[in-house]
């Protein structure tokens, strides 16, 4: 692509993102008015993926997040993609763990306490980024989480 259409792409794009801010609820609207705006939860947000049941067996077991993984498989899974990833990692761990909305129900204290345990292993473990890669060989993804 031209300069002049990738400009023009990202114009319209931000264009069409600043309108749906303009369009978002307020952080003090009530938790249903930010219901339209989740994504539709899918067949496979309701599960353990297999990723994330390759990566249970490779973690101690005394870090399983269990409550996790049985009430909300489909952050279990998104952790597995940002696992191995520092940045990543961190970035998924504050959105989920401060609200930024204000208000939010939030998630229980056992979940709350199994994601800090993960991050702190996950902060002292040597080789981190060399897994991720070695991982996602094996899964057929090439070099990045997907």
């Amino acid at each position: 692509m031209t300069d002049s259409v990738l400009r023009r792409l990202r114009l319209v794009a931000g264009r069409a993102a600043a309108a749906a801010l303009r369009q978002t609820p307020d952080a003090d609207a009530p938790a249903d008015a930010w219901a339209r705006w989740r994504a539709p939860q899918k067949e496979f947000d309701r599960v353990l993926i297999s990723d994330t049941h390759l990566w249970l067996r490779r973690i101690p077991p005394r870090l399983h997040p269990k409550h996790l993984c049985r009430y909300h498989p489909r952050l279990a899974n998104r952790l597995v993609r940002c696992w191995g990833d520092r940045e990543l990692l961190e970035q998924f761990m504050d959105d989920l763990l401060i609200d930024r909305r204000g208000g939010r129900k939030g998630l229980s204290q056992r979940v709350m306490a199994e994601l800090q345990e993960l991050e702190r292993f996950h902060a002292v473990r040597p080789g981190a980024r060399r897994d991720l890669v070695a991982f996602n060989r094996r899964a057929g993804r090439g070099e990045t989480a997907a």
